[in-house]
């Protein structure tokens, strides 16, 4: 028996997950994409668009390409707070990303995908440091961020998991469990790169519908983390959404179209625990917004950076629920909230 690809993130596993060792992985390969000239981005880019493209739940392919040329060497400024924001909700920050997308093959035959984006958070911002992407709109589009992050120094690392897709064949395989560890090898390389002696704490964070009984999908992604051993974050006080990913145009013609999603973490090492303070959630928050905002427009961010402040402050602590719970008692947040 063989672990095939997965031996090196066998220790990675979830405590829920690591039965999945238990079987044979020798027929299969896995391919790290970093660049939109390696031979399976577009069939993997293609494959992901077609299950999650129509939802509004998939970046543009120019987004994505954007992402694989993000280098963690060269630190990012996040944009200025929203009007009427204070430090203390989105201070200026800088952080370094680094964004992959997984293949996992049988033979030639594409059984499984998933991307997901490193976040390093450096430190507050020097003046004068930028870094935002032309196509966001910001005036500061060019260089590159300082940052008063010292070398060596522990980093906390977001890891955001983007999409995950398995194939029907694979469904129940176990495969899924392999994919929620791989992206922790993404945050260790990313916190190196960045400077950082090593990562400290590593936070994996899923954006998800909320639990919602009329939508099968929706109940078994929810119970296959919970099982993994994931945790929401209470929705009823933590009022996220995720962005507009539509393009700048549609969205000036129309309106912004947030989209209310539950948080489900795994904060690696520290999975039994069942809160967390509320300056590590809007830490949380930020760096998933500083990470948006490199595509979406300033503007088009505004409603959804705006409602932080409605998060609980930083001194508070915040309910982790087994996403079981959450599946019982049915969040609040209405999706209108950002608009």
């Amino acid at each position: 028996m063989s672990l095939g690809p997965f031996e090196e993130c066998a220790d990675d596993l979830a405590p829920g997950d690591r039965s999945v060792a238990d079987a044979d992985w020798s027929e299969f390969t896995l391919e790290r994409v970093r660049s939109v000239d390696h031979p399976l981005f577009e069939r993997a880019y293609a494959r992901l668009w077609e299950e999650f493209g129509a939802a509004g739940e998939m970046e543009r392919r120019e987004v994505i390409a954007s992402r694989l040329a993000w280098d963690p060497r060269r630190a990012i400024a996040s944009p200025p707070p929203p009007p009427r924001a204070t430090a203390a909700v989105m201070p200026a920050q800088a952080h370094a990303f680094l964004y992959e997308l997984l293949v996992v093959r049988r033979g030639d035959e594409l059984v499984a995908v998933r991307d997901h984006t490193a976040v390093v958070p450096l430190g507050a911002a020097r003046d004068g440091a930028t870094g935002r992407a032309a196509a966001t709109g910001n005036t500061d589009s060019a260089a590159q961020a300082e940052t008063s992050a010292a070398p060596g120094r522990a980093a906390r690392v977001v890891v955001h998991l983007s999409h995950v897709l398995v194939e029907p064949s694979m469904r129940g395989s176990g495969l899924a469990g392999w994919l929620r560890a791989l992206p922790l090898h993404a945050a260790r390389e990313c916190a190196a790169a960045a400077s950082m002696h090593a990562p400290g704490a590593i936070t994996l964070v899923a954006e998800m519908e909320h639990a919602d009984a009329a939508v099968p999908a929706t109940m078994a992604r929810l119970r296959s983390y919970a099982r993994a051993g994931f945790r929401v974050v209470d929705p009823g006080r933590t009022p996220y959404h995720q962005p507009d990913f539509r393009s700048a145009a549609e969205i000036d013609r129309t309106r912004v179209e947030a989209i209310p999603l539950a948080l489900v973490l795994r904060r690696v090492g520290r999975e039994s625990e069942t809160g967390l303070g509320g300056d590590e959630l809007r830490d949380l928050v930020a760096a998933l917004y500083a990470m948006f905002a490199e595509h979406v427009r300033a503007d088009h961010m505004a409603p959804v950076r705006a409602l932080l402040e409605r998060f609980p402050g930083p001194r508070d602590e915040v309910a982790l629920l087994s996403p079981l719970l959450a599946i019982a008692s049915l969040p609040c947040v209405r999706e209108g909230e950002a608009r």
